[in-house]
């Protein structure tokens, strides 16, 4: 569910208040909640974060694109132009707050300076393809379309 605000709220407030209601939530639920989690909230905290994942997939064994995290133009550039084509996502996104997605580097935005260098962004090689897995890895089995593996680990 996302949170509404007043209409003339001021933005730059926005985040402050998405995040500050985040936490409220997020303490209430863990002081008072007494079963058992399926899903524990630091644990999801974690778990959205991209580093994380990427960390995850390297140590699963899986290929990892050429991955640049940064707020340094002069790197930025740098990357980019080793890696036509490549692509900008955010490390991670705030529940109820709506940011950029994962999208192509433009020359605009290369040109930017002062946007390259707001916040650490990560950058990677565009790996082509027409089809995309998004597989869920719960201890020892894997998750695919509704189809569950044991995993030999």
């Amino acid at each position: 569910m996302k949170q509404l605000l007043p209409e003339h709220t001021d933005a730059a407030y926005e985040l402050p208040i998405f995040r500050g209601t985040e936490r409220v939530l997020e303490g209430i639920l863990l002081n008072a909640f007494q079963g058992h989690w399926v899903s524990h909230p630091l644990a999801t905290r974690l778990a959205e974060n991209k580093l994380v994942q990427l960390h995850a997939a390297k140590r699963a064994g899986l290929r990892i694109p050429a991955t640049l995290v940064s707020q340094d133009p002069v790197h930025i550039r740098r990357f980019c132009a080793a890696h036509p084509g490549a692509i900008i996502k955010p490390v991670a996104t705030p529940r109820g707050v709506e940011l950029a997605s994962t999208a192509v580097v433009s020359q605009e935005l290369l040109d930017n300076e002062e946007a390259l260098a707001l916040t650490a962004s990560i950058y990677q090689e565009c790996i082509p393809g027409t089809r995309h897995l998004r597989i869920s890895v719960a201890l020892r089995w894997c998750a695919h379309r509704g189809r569950g593996t044991r995993l030999a680990v």
